[in-house]
């Protein structure tokens, strides 16, 4: 039976530019697989774009491998400052920033220094200077933020308090009559931000509007951003429920707590959440409609645990049996957890919905792992170890990993073993067990679809499927194409 490869072009469908980090530095490549910043240039390279920005519009932090001082201080311990790169591999500002965060939609970069927070656009053309201790863009041109001039401090001389701002896009500063926590403020999402403010002595979440008037009042323990339509919240008593924007309740708050599916940065990305009644009882119900698909109820549970593994399986344990289940809630098989055994179906990247998940038994590092099919059937194996890596369409990936191990035997004569970290190698398979990549690389990690970072004996470099070197990189720093 072939095996069917996924080839770059794929990749660069996906991914667009990527990172590469390894012991010698970092490095970009372009989607096409080309080098467009070599190893030695930077300490740190990675992306401060979210996932779904598109590919040609992603920056990038960029720390230079020669130090350069951050403006304002010469504390010895700070951390080595960084540079906005593009997509191209073009530096867009001096290396002076200690972190960035792209917000691509609203067309603006928030960074920071000396741990005060400003922004730019993406060109890199400062719009505030980096003067608040929190600030986030309105997406409406403007920011809501809180200077760093309106800190109220306690008599243990640590800030509690600050006043909210909002800052319009040229830059003007209107104070919102209210005070909230200095720091963190929440990102604005289906166009409200979730605001601790100052009610009297106490401090209640509530939601803003991108005037920053409040939305929502504030009565809440505590209030998460709006996803998919839906927030959860906390109530003063302790019970949770889920909000509308309107802030009209989608369900009332009589629950203990949720857990859905989190993906691309939003809540409720799945068909399936999960909500408990009491400690007892766990609903899985429709992100959509709201409805109970099924209930699980156990007893004399201490404690019922239940997640969301990926987008098509859920774990429902009571502490002595484990069950997974579809988004329906059928059980597709459950085990004893006496026997060890741990089901992973954790994806780094999906395009589609997971057939396969990773059974693990044992302890590790003397442990077994197996390829399941979802009703718990071997697909292949065993293994002495298996992670699931990406699914695309109908195909996916998983990583198999070989070691040596040694006894160690302590002072009272027992014993246990420790794998040799030398002796690790890595390999792929898909989802029915064929090799794709043999377990041979000192190390292995997806970059994009069809395209892997390997390392063998003295050099590194870029793999695709049928085990061709699109570059390699000597230890003695020569590029080889």
């Amino acid at each position: 039976m072939a095996v069917a490869l996924l080839s770059a072009s794929a990749a660069a469908e996906w991914e667009g530019t990527f990172a590469i980090y390894d012991a010698q530095g970092s490095m970009l490549f372009s989607q096409e697989g080309e080098l467009l910043v070599p190893r030695g240039a930077y300490v740190n390279l990675y992306c401060v774009s979210p996932e779904d920005c598109p590919r040609e519009q992603r920056l990038f932090y960029a720390q230079p491998a020669t130090p350069v001082e951050m403006p304002g201080t010469l504390r010895e311990d700070e951390d080595l400052p960084g540079a906005l790169m593009d997509a191209q591999g073009n530096l867009l500002t001096e290396a002076e920033y200690s972190a960035f965060t792209h917000y691509w939609q609203e067309g603006v970069v928030i960074f920071c220094q000396a741990d005060r927070y400003g922004a730019m656009d993406t060109s890199g053309r400062v719009l505030l200077e980096a003067k608040y201790t929190s600030l986030v863009p309105n997406g409406e041109g403007g920011f809501l933020g809180t200077p760093e001039s309106t800190l109220r401090y306690g008599e243990d001389g640590y800030p509690y308090w600050a006043e909210l701002y909002r800052i319009d896009g040229d830059g003007r500063e209107v104070s919102l009559g209210y005070t909230t926590s200095p720091y963190g403020l929440s990102t604005f999402s289906e166009g409200l931000c979730a605001v601790s403010i100052g009610v009297g002595e106490a401090q209640m979440y509530g939601y803003l509007n991108a005037q920053g008037e409040i939305a929502i009042e504030p009565q809440f323990q505590w209030a998460n951003a709006f996803s998919n339509g839906l927030a959860e919240v906390t109530t003063l008593e302790g019970k949770q429920g889920l909000l509308r924007p309107d802030g009209s309740w989608a369900l009332e708050p009589v629950y203990m707590q949720f857990a859905s599916l989190y993906r691309e940065g939003k809540s409720f990305a799945g068909e399936t959440f999960l909500a408990w009644p009491d400690a007892h009882t766990i609903a899985m119900m429709d992100c959509k409609t709201l409805e109970t698909y099924k209930t699980f109820r156990a007893p004399q549970a201490e404690y019922f645990s239940g997640y969301a593994v990926n987008e098509s399986l859920y774990s429902i344990s009571d502490g002595t049996r484990t069950a997974m289940c579809d988004a329906r809630g059928k059980i597709l098989f459950s085990f004893s957890n006496a026997d060890g055994i741990y089901v992973d179906g954790y994806y780094g990247r999906t395009d589609g919905t997971p057939a396969r998940m990773v059974r693990t038994q044992g302890d590790w590092p003397e442990g077994s792992a197996w390829l399941i099919a979802m009703d718990g059937s071997e697909v292949s194996g065993p293994y002495q170890s298996l992670s699931c890596v990406s699914w695309y369409g109908d195909q996916g990936r998983y990583m198999v990993a070989s070691y040596e191990t040694m006894t160690i035997q302590l002072e009272d004569g027992s014993t246990y073993q420790t794998p040799l970290g030398e002796t690790y190698r890595y390999g792929l398979i898909d989802q029915d067990g064929k090799e794709i990549l043999p377990v041979r690389y000192r190390a292995l990690y997806e970059c994009a679809p069809g395209l892997y970072w390997a390392r063998e004996a003295d050099f590194s470099g870029l793999l695709d499927e049928a085990g061709n070197w699109l570059y390699t990189i000597s230890d003695y720093e020569q590029l080889m194409d």
